[in-house]
């Protein structure tokens, strides 16, 4: 594998390098480069938040050039180590070596180059802007831009002085309790929502969500896959399973929630509570058969109700564009239910030989000039139309123009800026709503 980062290196380092690289600097001085002290662990304000585990390189890009303006490096070279030595985070180890992390540190070199890049007051190697800043402080003290063959020899074997003492604060070994951030004695709340394409988990203290995660569902995970995956997600906010006091979940894949109830009994020490008969919701369902209706669409039901009253609507933008309705007295009328956005383009690309797979992004206008404009706008304004048609016609015929109409799901952000009826869009619904049913199952 070292070999193939070097190989990757000496590609790389022919691209053109950032301006400030070529500045004169003593190395000693730009390798100890913070702009804040904190708590005696060395801190940069990148203003950046941590990306989930395997994210797409759209979503790590800008932390991959910030980080190498940050230190003089390039940020291809950057890109190419967290790739190349945890698949972007998606094998954050420990290795056989002991390595660990998003660039795969050894401890003892993570408790001397870790630093806090986004200012939460931790140094986590499985934070991806703590590591990818890390691993640029630690290349330029070994010799980069000058000899990224010499830097990425010497990074997995510490061989480099460090700046000072260890930071104190630094995670080099797995997750602890983030001091000060949940406090000792508050009880944790883990939420689960399991859906189809994506699973969306995060912790609460009391009503306060503390931090949230999203991750590709893979429907043959196994509990211990699920445990790993939780167990490094909660590492990047210094948590560990020690932590966590109670759990939920609302799954719409039969065969992953059993799993995740093994995790938390294996795992956490406690049973876990599933959405699904037997558990109060609070709501009043007027439907022809309540046992129907999916897990997710009943949490952000009661999330609805709880924070918006009624009548309302949801527009749920996940494998299903799912509308549900909540009345003016409060009550789950019902919905509508729409084929979703990566199910249509997987469709096409499938039925259509010579069509290309594509990423959803803004379209550059209604008219596509190339084939994947086409699609791209067919699939936004399309899907866009839809949602407006529909949440006009429940307006027109059933609630009333005074409605809210709320919007949530993984996909809501690429569809919803060219809606003309969305009111808002509140990303943690179902995570509210789960939090909900558990204080009145608790």
């Amino acid at each position: 594998m070292r070999r193939r980062l070097l190989a990757a290196v000496v590609l790389l380092a022919a691209l053109p390098a950032p301006a400030d690289a070529a500045r004169p600097q003593r190395l000693d001085a730009l390798a100890a480069r913070t702009n804040q002290g904190f708590g005696g662990i060395p801190m940069w304000k990148s203003g950046l938040r941590p990306v989930a585990p395997c994210s797409t390189l759209r979503a790590l890009a800008p932390q991959f050039v910030a980080a190498g303006r940050a230190f003089g490096l390039r940020p291809s070279i950057i890109a190419a180590i967290s790739e190349v030595e945890s698949g972007h985070g998606c094998n954050m180890g420990p290795s056989s070596a002991g390595a660990i992390g998003w660039t795969q540190f050894m401890p003892a070199t993570w408790r001397a180059w870790g630093m806090d890049a986004d200012g939460d007051g931790l140094a986590s190697p499985y934070d991806s802007v703590d590591a990818l800043y890390s691993t640029a402080r630690y290349l330029r003290a070994s010799g980069a831009p000058r000899s990224y063959r010499r830097a990425l020899r010497l990074q997995p074997r510490g061989l480099i002085r460090p700046p000072g003492p260890a930071p104190r604060g630094a995670l080099p070994l797995g997750p602890q309790r983030a001091s000060g951030r949940l406090g000792s004695s508050r009880a944790v709340l883990l939420v689960v929502d399991a859906g189809n394409t994506q699973t969306h988990f995060g912790t609460f203290v009391g009503t306060e969500l503390v931090e949230h995660w999203r991750f590709a569902t893979v429907r043959t995970s196994t509990t211990d896959e699920l445990g790993a995956a939780l167990r490094n997600l909660l590492g990047l906010r210094g948590l560990g399973f020690g932590d966590i006091d109670s759990s939920i979940i609302s799954s719409t894949v039969p065969q992953l929630e059993p799993e995740w109830r093994a995790v938390a009994g294996r795992y956490l020490g406690h049973e876990m509570l599933a959405v699904g008969q037997g558990l109060k919701t609070g709501l009043a369902i007027r439907y022809d058969n309540p046992r129907e209706i999916g897990a997710d669409r009943l949490v952000n039901s009661v999330a609805i109700r709880e924070r918006y009253g009624g009548p309302a609507i949801c527009v749920d933008f996940g494998t299903a564009v799912n509308f549900d309705v909540i009345s003016g007295a409060g009550e789950y009328l019902g919905g509508v239910l729409v084929p979703g956005v990566e199910i249509s383009l997987e469709a096409l690309t499938e039925r259509g030989a010579k069509l290309p797979k594509i990423d959803l992004a803004p379209p550059r206008g209604v008219i596509g000039k190339t084939t994947i404009d086409a699609i791209r706008s067919g699939v936004i304004y399309g899907y866009a139309g839809a949602v407006d048609a529909i949440v006009r016609r429940l307006k027109r015929d059933e609630l009333g123009e005074e409605c809210d109409v709320i919007a949530t799901g993984g996909l809501a952000e690429h569809i919803v800026p060219f809606c003309e009826t969305i009111d808002a869009v509140d990303d943690l619904l179902t995570l509210t709503g789960l939090r909900l049913i558990h204080e009145r199952n608790a």
